[in-house]
Protein backbone atom coordinates (compact mmCIF):
# COMPACT_ATOMS: atom_id res chain seq x y z
CA UNK A 1 0.00 0.00 0.00
CA UNK A 2 1.39 3.39 -1.01
CA UNK A 3 0.12 6.57 0.61
CA UNK A 4 0.50 9.85 -1.25
CA UNK A 5 0.50 13.17 0.59
CA UNK A 6 -0.73 16.33 -1.11
CA UNK A 7 -1.06 19.84 0.28
CA UNK A 8 -4.76 20.79 0.40
CA UNK A 9 -4.14 24.03 -1.50
CA UNK A 10 -2.93 22.06 -4.48
CA UNK A 11 -5.11 19.00 -4.09
CA UNK A 12 -7.36 17.88 -6.90
CA UNK A 13 -9.06 14.67 -7.88
CA UNK A 14 -7.27 14.00 -11.19
CA UNK A 15 -5.08 11.17 -9.79
CA UNK A 16 -8.22 9.51 -8.41
CA UNK A 17 -10.19 9.98 -11.62
CA UNK A 18 -7.24 8.61 -13.60
CA UNK A 19 -7.20 5.48 -11.39
CA UNK A 20 -3.75 6.34 -10.06
CA UNK A 21 -4.99 6.13 -6.45
CA UNK A 22 -7.83 4.22 -4.84
CA UNK A 23 -8.72 6.70 -2.12
CA UNK A 24 -8.80 10.50 -2.13
CA UNK A 25 -9.91 13.22 0.25
CA UNK A 26 -12.45 15.65 -1.20
CA UNK A 27 -11.82 19.32 -0.42
CA UNK A 28 -14.75 21.66 0.18
CA UNK A 29 -14.27 23.38 -3.18
CA UNK A 30 -14.50 20.02 -4.98
CA UNK A 31 -17.48 18.59 -3.13
CA UNK A 32 -20.27 20.08 -5.25
CA UNK A 33 -18.79 18.64 -8.45
CA UNK A 34 -18.44 15.24 -6.81
CA UNK A 35 -22.05 15.27 -5.62
CA UNK A 36 -23.25 16.11 -9.13
CA UNK A 37 -21.11 13.46 -10.83
CA UNK A 38 -23.01 10.18 -11.48
CA UNK A 39 -19.92 8.03 -10.84
CA UNK A 40 -18.04 9.94 -8.15
CA UNK A 41 -21.17 10.54 -6.07
CA UNK A 42 -21.61 6.76 -5.68
CA UNK A 43 -18.03 6.41 -4.48
CA UNK A 44 -18.28 9.23 -1.93
CA UNK A 45 -18.19 8.50 1.79
CA UNK A 46 -18.92 11.16 4.43
CA UNK A 47 -17.75 10.87 8.04
CA UNK A 48 -18.18 13.40 10.82
CA UNK A 49 -14.73 14.46 12.01
CA UNK A 50 -13.72 14.50 15.68
CA UNK A 51 -13.28 18.26 15.57
CA UNK A 52 -14.96 21.61 16.15
CA UNK A 53 -14.56 25.13 14.82
CA UNK A 54 -15.52 27.73 17.40
CA UNK A 55 -15.40 31.43 18.17
CA UNK A 56 -13.62 32.05 21.46
CA UNK A 57 -13.64 35.17 23.60
CA UNK A 58 -11.46 37.05 26.03
CA UNK A 59 -13.89 36.42 28.88
CA UNK A 60 -12.06 38.31 31.62
CA UNK A 61 -12.08 41.80 30.06
CA UNK A 62 -14.82 44.02 28.63
CA UNK A 63 -16.81 43.67 26.51
CA UNK A 64 -16.80 39.86 26.43
CA UNK A 65 -16.64 39.44 30.19
CA UNK A 66 -20.43 39.92 30.02
CA UNK A 67 -22.04 36.53 29.24
CA UNK A 68 -25.00 38.35 27.65
CA UNK A 69 -22.69 39.74 24.98
CA UNK A 70 -21.16 36.32 24.37
CA UNK A 71 -24.58 34.73 24.10
CA UNK A 72 -25.73 37.49 21.74
CA UNK A 73 -22.81 36.64 19.46
CA UNK A 74 -23.68 32.96 19.52
CA UNK A 75 -27.38 33.60 18.86
CA UNK A 76 -26.56 35.87 15.92
CA UNK A 77 -24.61 33.18 14.02
CA UNK A 78 -26.62 31.24 11.46
CA UNK A 79 -24.68 27.98 11.49
CA UNK A 80 -27.02 26.25 9.06
CA UNK A 81 -26.40 28.95 6.45
CA UNK A 82 -22.62 28.75 6.89
CA UNK A 83 -22.59 24.96 6.53
CA UNK A 84 -24.96 24.96 3.57
CA UNK A 85 -24.04 28.03 1.52
CA UNK A 86 -20.33 28.40 2.29
CA UNK A 87 -19.02 24.98 3.27
CA UNK A 88 -21.44 23.15 0.97
CA UNK A 89 -21.81 19.92 2.91
CA UNK A 90 -18.28 19.83 4.28
CA UNK A 91 -19.55 20.58 7.80
CA UNK A 92 -22.56 20.34 10.11
CA UNK A 93 -23.67 22.98 12.65
CA UNK A 94 -22.05 22.82 16.09
CA UNK A 95 -23.77 23.81 19.31
CA UNK A 96 -21.25 22.19 21.66
CA UNK A 97 -17.58 21.28 21.79
CA UNK A 98 -18.12 17.53 21.48
CA UNK A 99 -19.31 16.17 18.13
CA UNK A 100 -21.87 13.36 18.19
CA UNK A 101 -19.07 10.85 17.51
CA UNK A 102 -18.30 11.02 21.25
CA UNK A 103 -20.23 8.84 23.69
CA UNK A 104 -20.44 11.82 26.08
CA UNK A 105 -22.17 13.95 23.42
CA UNK A 106 -25.45 15.60 24.38
CA UNK A 107 -27.85 17.90 22.51
CA UNK A 108 -27.33 21.53 23.57
CA UNK A 109 -28.87 23.18 20.49
CA UNK A 110 -31.38 25.14 22.57
CA UNK A 111 -28.62 27.11 24.31
CA UNK A 112 -26.71 28.41 21.29
CA UNK A 113 -29.13 28.12 18.36
CA UNK A 114 -29.70 30.91 15.85
CA UNK A 115 -32.15 33.46 17.24
CA UNK A 116 -31.43 37.01 16.04
CA UNK A 117 -34.36 38.50 17.98
CA UNK A 118 -33.01 37.11 21.23
CA UNK A 119 -29.50 38.20 20.22
CA UNK A 120 -30.69 41.81 19.80
CA UNK A 121 -32.46 41.68 23.16
CA UNK A 122 -29.36 40.40 24.93
CA UNK A 123 -27.15 43.10 23.39
CA UNK A 124 -29.59 45.80 24.46
CA UNK A 125 -29.79 44.35 27.96
CA UNK A 126 -25.99 44.40 28.15
CA UNK A 127 -26.09 48.13 27.36
CA UNK A 128 -25.39 48.08 23.62
CA UNK A 129 -28.72 48.56 21.79
CA UNK A 130 -28.14 48.02 18.08
CA UNK A 131 -24.43 48.00 18.84
CA UNK A 132 -24.31 51.58 20.07
CA UNK A 133 -21.28 52.13 22.28
CA UNK A 134 -19.76 48.75 21.41
CA UNK A 135 -16.11 48.95 20.34
CA UNK A 136 -14.85 47.63 17.02
CA UNK A 137 -13.39 44.19 17.72
CA UNK A 138 -10.55 42.40 15.96
CA UNK A 139 -11.15 38.74 15.15
CA UNK A 140 -8.00 36.66 14.85
CA UNK A 141 -7.70 33.94 12.20
CA UNK A 142 -4.96 31.30 12.15
CA UNK A 143 -3.48 30.53 8.73
CA UNK A 144 -7.01 30.68 7.33
CA UNK A 145 -7.95 28.72 4.22
CA UNK A 146 -10.24 30.35 1.63
CA UNK A 147 -13.21 28.47 3.14
CA UNK A 148 -12.34 29.62 6.66
CA UNK A 149 -12.08 33.23 5.47
CA UNK A 150 -15.51 32.97 3.86
CA UNK A 151 -16.98 31.51 7.05
CA UNK A 152 -15.38 34.30 9.11
CA UNK A 153 -16.72 36.93 6.73
CA UNK A 154 -20.19 35.42 7.04
CA UNK A 155 -19.95 35.67 10.84
CA UNK A 156 -18.75 39.25 10.46
CA UNK A 157 -21.80 40.12 8.32
CA UNK A 158 -24.22 38.39 10.71
CA UNK A 159 -22.86 40.21 13.76
CA UNK A 160 -23.12 43.54 11.96
CA UNK A 161 -26.64 42.86 10.69
CA UNK A 162 -28.13 41.53 13.91
CA UNK A 163 -26.08 43.23 16.63
CA UNK A 164 -24.53 46.31 15.00
CA UNK A 165 -21.18 44.80 16.04
CA UNK A 166 -18.26 45.76 13.81
CA UNK A 167 -15.56 43.16 13.31
CA UNK A 168 -12.17 43.49 11.60
CA UNK A 169 -9.76 40.64 10.87
CA UNK A 170 -6.19 39.88 11.76
CA UNK A 171 -4.53 36.91 10.08
CA UNK A 172 -1.58 35.33 11.86
CA UNK A 173 0.65 32.35 11.28
CA UNK A 174 0.49 29.39 13.62
CA UNK A 175 3.23 30.39 16.11
CA UNK A 176 2.07 34.01 16.46
CA UNK A 177 -1.58 33.03 16.85
CA UNK A 178 -0.84 30.29 19.37
CA UNK A 179 1.40 32.55 21.46
CA UNK A 180 -1.28 35.26 21.60
CA UNK A 181 -4.01 32.74 22.37
CA UNK A 182 -2.13 31.26 25.34
CA UNK A 183 -1.26 34.75 26.60
CA UNK A 184 -4.99 35.60 26.45
CA UNK A 185 -4.40 38.74 24.37
CA UNK A 186 -7.01 37.80 21.73
CA UNK A 187 -10.44 39.34 22.30
CA UNK A 188 -12.16 37.30 19.60
CA UNK A 189 -10.85 34.39 17.55
CA UNK A 190 -12.01 31.67 15.19
CA UNK A 191 -10.10 28.43 15.55
CA UNK A 192 -10.54 24.65 15.27
CA UNK A 193 -9.57 21.81 17.53
CA UNK A 194 -9.42 18.22 16.35
CA UNK A 195 -9.29 15.46 18.93
CA UNK A 196 -6.07 13.55 19.33
CA UNK A 197 -8.12 10.64 20.70
CA UNK A 198 -11.86 10.09 21.05
CA UNK A 199 -12.27 10.84 24.71
CA UNK A 200 -14.08 13.85 26.21
CA UNK A 201 -11.03 14.66 28.32
CA UNK A 202 -9.18 15.59 25.14
CA UNK A 203 -11.76 18.13 23.95
CA UNK A 204 -13.09 19.43 27.27
CA UNK A 205 -10.30 19.14 29.83
CA UNK A 206 -7.15 19.61 27.76
CA UNK A 207 -8.64 22.59 25.89
CA UNK A 208 -10.89 24.27 28.46
CA UNK A 209 -9.44 23.46 31.89
CA UNK A 210 -9.13 26.79 33.76
CA UNK A 211 -5.57 27.79 34.50
CA UNK A 212 -3.06 30.59 34.26
CA UNK A 213 -2.16 32.83 31.36
CA UNK A 214 0.68 31.29 29.38
CA UNK A 215 -0.37 27.75 30.28
CA UNK A 216 -4.12 27.50 29.63
CA UNK A 217 -5.37 27.74 26.05
CA UNK A 218 -8.38 29.90 26.97
CA UNK A 219 -9.28 32.19 29.87
CA UNK A 220 -12.76 30.74 30.50
CA UNK A 221 -13.11 30.11 34.23
CA UNK A 222 -15.90 28.48 36.22
CA UNK A 223 -15.30 26.77 39.61
CA UNK A 224 -18.04 24.18 39.09
CA UNK A 225 -16.71 23.37 35.63
CA UNK A 226 -13.26 22.79 37.13
CA UNK A 227 -14.71 20.65 39.94
CA UNK A 228 -16.48 18.44 37.40
CA UNK A 229 -13.32 18.01 35.33
CA UNK A 230 -11.50 16.88 38.47
CA UNK A 231 -14.37 14.53 39.34
CA UNK A 232 -14.23 12.97 35.87
CA UNK A 233 -10.50 12.32 36.33
CA UNK A 234 -11.29 10.31 39.45
CA UNK A 235 -14.26 8.34 38.09
CA UNK A 236 -13.26 4.91 36.69
CA UNK A 237 -16.75 3.85 35.56
CA UNK A 238 -17.27 4.93 31.93
CA UNK A 239 -21.00 5.69 32.06
CA UNK A 240 -20.69 7.81 35.21
CA UNK A 241 -17.59 9.52 33.82
CA UNK A 242 -19.38 10.45 30.58
CA UNK A 243 -22.29 11.83 32.59
CA UNK A 244 -19.89 14.05 34.56
CA UNK A 245 -18.43 15.36 31.31
CA UNK A 246 -21.96 16.11 30.06
CA UNK A 247 -22.55 18.21 33.16
CA UNK A 248 -19.27 20.02 32.59
CA UNK A 249 -20.00 20.69 28.94
CA UNK A 250 -23.44 22.04 29.80
CA UNK A 251 -21.69 24.73 31.85
CA UNK A 252 -19.27 25.49 29.02
CA UNK A 253 -22.20 25.82 26.59
CA UNK A 254 -24.61 27.77 28.79
CA UNK A 255 -21.94 30.16 30.07
CA UNK A 256 -20.82 30.65 26.45
CA UNK A 257 -17.19 29.75 26.95
CA UNK A 258 -17.27 29.79 23.15
CA UNK A 259 -19.74 30.12 20.31
CA UNK A 260 -19.47 26.73 18.64
CA UNK A 261 -19.92 27.05 14.87
CA UNK A 262 -19.41 23.80 12.96
CA UNK A 263 -18.06 20.27 13.01
CA UNK A 264 -16.16 19.38 9.81
CA UNK A 265 -17.22 16.43 7.70
CA UNK A 266 -14.50 14.28 6.14
CA UNK A 267 -15.54 13.51 2.57
CA UNK A 268 -13.57 10.71 0.96
CA UNK A 269 -13.72 8.85 -2.33
CA UNK A 270 -13.07 5.10 -2.43
CA UNK A 271 -12.65 3.08 -5.59
CA UNK A 272 -14.88 -0.04 -5.74
CA UNK A 273 -11.80 -2.27 -5.70
CA UNK A 274 -10.71 -1.09 -2.25
CA UNK A 275 -11.79 -3.89 0.09
CA UNK A 276 -11.62 -4.44 3.83
CA UNK A 277 -13.61 -1.33 4.71
CA UNK A 278 -16.02 -1.42 7.63
CA UNK A 279 -19.09 0.71 8.38
CA UNK A 280 -19.25 2.60 11.66
CA UNK A 281 -22.43 3.26 13.67
CA UNK A 282 -22.91 6.58 11.88
CA UNK A 283 -22.93 4.93 8.44
CA UNK A 284 -19.46 6.07 7.40
CA UNK A 285 -16.57 3.92 6.21
CA UNK A 286 -13.63 3.17 8.46
CA UNK A 287 -10.66 0.87 8.14
CA UNK A 288 -7.47 -0.50 9.59
CA UNK A 289 -4.65 -0.32 7.02
CA UNK A 290 -3.67 -3.95 7.60
CA UNK A 291 -7.22 -5.07 6.70
CA UNK A 292 -7.21 -3.40 3.27
CA UNK A 293 -6.77 -5.34 0.06
CA UNK A 294 -7.38 -4.91 -3.65
CA UNK A 295 -10.41 -6.67 -5.17
CA UNK A 296 -10.74 -8.14 -8.65
CA UNK A 297 -12.68 -5.11 -9.88
CA UNK A 298 -9.35 -3.41 -10.56
CA UNK A 299 -8.89 -5.71 -13.55
CA UNK A 300 -11.76 -3.94 -15.31
CA UNK A 301 -10.04 -0.55 -15.12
Amino acid sequence: IHRTFRHPSGANLLPYENNEVGRAAVQANELRRVLNDPVLSKELDSNLADGTWYVFFGTRKPPFNDPRVRQAVSRAINREAICRAILGGAAVPAYSMLPRTFEAYDDYNAYQDYNPVEAKRLMAKAGYPNGRGFPTVEMWLRQASPETKLAAEAIQAMLLEHLGMRITFRSADYPVFTDAMFKWTIQLGLVPFFADFRDPKNMLDMIWRPGESGRARHDFNNPEFLRLLDAADNEPEVTKRNDIYRQAERILVTEIGAAFVYHPVQNTLFKPWIKGLKTNKFGGKTFVVTDLYIGNEILDN
